[in-house]
């Protein structure tokens, strides 16, 4: 079911979400391990590996790095010019997919590890979205950063993007248009105010709900004073309830 449909968004919840996360529990060496002139895929790699073998060390599943087994993928932000994602997922025995995945950004001279709003923000320091798109996009991949793990998966915002139909069980569709009537919101920053604030709708055909609104603020320009971008889920929609479509088996 859908919570809380009619009620209003209180961007006051992010109050309590705001990720600054300037240890998030690792060590700075492995966070920005580069600013030198130029970065090529080595450097980022091995910045990966390093990464790998630190959240090996936190999990509970006992694996090793077998630098043969990583599989390495990387993609370009929709949001941030010049910035793109790498990551790097070690499988578990067995499967090809799963395991520990881990998450580097570049962006011109920096290498960084990104767990984190607040590693996001420093990685875009300096940059604010030119249109509404790209301040939608920027939320919907800290989204996914944050409560997914990463960027892998293309994150589909309602009302913006192409809804990925061929992902979805029979009904869901459907069940999405029907159920969600709002499209994304954009606030420009107003004085006093440094941020910009965003509330849109994020599909999820694999995950157990199949969308989550999030409200995110933005500052403008990013990192001002040190101050991260931040989100949160504020409700959920569910897959698709038996009886309405075709039911999930």
């Amino acid at each position: 079911m859908l919570l809380n449909s009619r009620s209003p968004i209180s961007f006051g919840v992010l109050a309590g979400v705001s990720v600054l996360c300037l240890a998030c529990g690792f060590g700075a060496e492995t966070r920005v391990a580069s600013t030198a002139a130029t970065l090529d895929s080595t450097r980022v790699r091995q910045l990966l590996l390093i990464e790998l073998r630190s959240r090996l060390v936190e999990s509970p599943v006992k694996l090793e790095v077998d630098s043969a087994q990583v599989h390495y993928t990387t993609r370009p932000s929709r949001a941030v010019p010049g910035m793109e994602y790498h990551w790097a997922e070690l499988p578990s025995p067995g499967n090809d997919v799963g395991g520990i995945m881990v998450l580097v950004a570049t962006r011109d001279t920096t290498i960084a590890v990104v767990r984190h709003a607040g590693d996001w923000s420093e990685v875009a320091r300096g940059w604010e979205p030119g249109t509404r798109e790209q301040a939608a996009w920027a939320c919907a991949e800290l989204y996914r950063i944050q409560y997914r793990g990463g960027p892998r998966d293309q994150a589909d915002v309602f009302g913006l993007d192409t809804l990925p139909v061929l992902a979805m069980l029979p009904g869901e569709r459907e069940w999405l248009l029907h159920s969600l009537r709002d499209t994304f919101v954009v606030e420009e920053p107003a004085f006093p105010a440094i941020a910009r604030r965003v509330r849109l709708w994020v599909v999820n055909p694999e995950e157990a709900s199949l969308a989550d609104e999030v409200a995110c603020e933005l500052p403008s320009p990013m990192w001002i004073d040190q101050y991260s971008a931040n989100l949160a889920i504020v409700r959920s929609l569910s897959r698709v309830p038996k009886g309405r479509g075709a039911d999930r088996r």
